[in-house]
């Protein structure tokens, strides 16, 4: 079984989108945006991401679409619970490591849709 290959809902790829609209939130409301502006703003990425999947001619069920737009927002909310309802923060050595893990997988798995010409 290829980890890669898209899921009918989730599959390897969904760590990344959760991953991915965490670090997105935490760019917007760190640079000052609003918590309704920062989570508007990384859903219109995430939704933006899977227009650009698509036009690429990557395809993927509808389910699984949804459930990267899904996973992606709540990652987005861990990071807004966190940094604003919560007012904490991760520690910078693991954030860096998640976000390390993050490229990590898309990298790996970039290469291995490429590889095996996955669409």
């Amino acid at each position: 079984m290829d980890i890669w290959k898209h899921g009918r809902w989730v599959d390897a790829w969904s760590v990344v989108h959760f991953l991915s609209g965490f670090f997105i939130a935490l760019l917007f409301y760190t640079i000052g945006f609003s918590v309704l502006l920062t989570m508007l703003c990384t859903l219109a990425a995430l939704i933006l991401w899977e227009i650009y999947e698509w036009l690429l001619g990557i395809l993927e069920t509808p389910y699984n679409v949804a459930t990267d737009i899904v996973l992606g927002a709540l990652g987005a909310g861990g990071a807004l619970y966190l940094y604003f309802f919560r007012g904490q923060s991760l520690p910078e050595w693991l954030l860096l490591l998640l976000f390390f893990f993050m490229l990590f997988l898309s990298v790996w798995g970039f290469w291995d849709q490429y590889k095996n010409g996955y669409r």
